[in-house]
């Protein structure tokens, strides 16, 4: 494999998730869609997504971030990354995505649902206009991750295809992050130490819905067979990755893949939107996995999705890195 494959999700469009205790029972088109995903998921689960995300907000996003990390913006007014919050500003080599090496170059700026509330603390120190195109960017996304998780139930032909969508009610987890990452020169040998602007990791959560601008390179991620494949930015998608927690849930049936930026001769920027179940919800190895071929072999002990990101989080920015964060962070 050397190329990140593309996946037209349209069927999903508009649909809306059925509320727990219904099943999702999809058409035609949404089983092709289904069909075409199902090796992805179990082989590395990256896959361009076209018809999630209007390319007008993706555009609008950008303008608005590359506004936000410019040097008119007073970064000590911003609130500092917390990880009991995973919301606020995080200072370059502020976080270590990979234990193994030295801190990430890039910067970060994290938003959850609360942050869109009136006198949100969050909010505070961010440009003038800032909030208003961060919430169009948010709901977009919000609709785009639901239609994604009810395509990768459809996938992996689970008894309700709806189930990974159901737990996400309150989204009090899932968070969008914009990041920024200077220009740096370019190394041809990456070592296995050394500071790069992100790190070797696997995403924490569900599912990653990243925005990038068509052609930005940096973004590379593992291959099956070993080495990376690099996954530019593509014109009129955006990349979907699976994370951790799904992984988890299905037993490692689901790659979670780790990825990595890379040094580029240009400033990049990206904004990922990090969906993951209500906090409260318990994540446990669905029963279509239990005893699947290719599976881990003893189920993982039930966890809230809370308790999991916590740990993956405490991990990357206060470098305490458990078992559980070992999972992401150590690759």
């Amino acid at each position: 494999m050397t190329n990140v494959p593309e996946v037209d999700f349209s069927p999903f469009q508009g649909v809306d998730v059925p509320p727990p205790g219904t099943t999702f029972v999809p058409n035609e088109a949404q089983c092709a869609v289904g069909k075409q995903l199902r090796e992805i998921l179990t082989t590395h689960g990256f896959v361009y997504a076209a018809g999630l995300v209007p390319s007008e907000i993706v555009a609008e996003a950008f303008a608005t971030s590359r506004a936000f990390f410019s040097e008119s913006t007073n970064r000590e007014a911003l609130q500092p990354l917390n990880p009991e919050t995973n919301t606020g500003y995080g200072r370059m080599g502020g976080e270590a995505l990979n234990a193994r090496r030295a801190n990430d170059l890039k910067e970060v700026f994290n938003l959850r649902k609360a942050a869109f509330e009136p006198g949100a603390k969050a909010a505070e120190g961010t440009p003038e206009g800032f909030m208003p195109v961060a919430t169009t960017i948010w709901e977009a996304c919000c609709r785009g991750a639901l239609q994604a998780l009810l395509a990768f139930g459809v996938a992996l032909e689970l008894e309700n295809p709806a189930k990974f969508a159901q737990t996400i009610k309150t989204w009090d987890l899932t968070t969008m992050r914009m990041c920024h990452y200077p220009a740096s020169p370019e190394k041809s040998d990456v070592d296995d130490t050394s500071a790069i602007p992100c790190g070797e990791h696997t995403d924490f959560g569900a599912v990653t819905l990243l925005l990038l601008q068509d052609g930005a390179p940096g973004l590379e991620a593992r291959r099956p067979e070993g080495g990376w494949m690099p996954a530019h930015g593509k014109k009129n998608t955006i990349l979907l990755n699976t994370g951790a927690l799904l992984a988890r849930w299905c037993n490692d049936r689901v790659k979670a893949t780790p990825h990595r930026v890379v040094s580029t001769k240009n400033e990049r920027y990206s904004i990922a939107f990090f969906c993951d179940p209500d906090s409260t919800e318990l994540v446990e190895t669905l029963p279509e996995f239990a005893t699947t071929p290719g599976a881990n072999g003893t189920p993982y002990p039930p966890i809230t999705a809370g308790d999991f990101l916590l740990a993956c989080l405490n991990g990357s920015l206060k470098g305490q890195v458990g078992e559980e964060a070992k999972r992401t962070l150590v690759v």
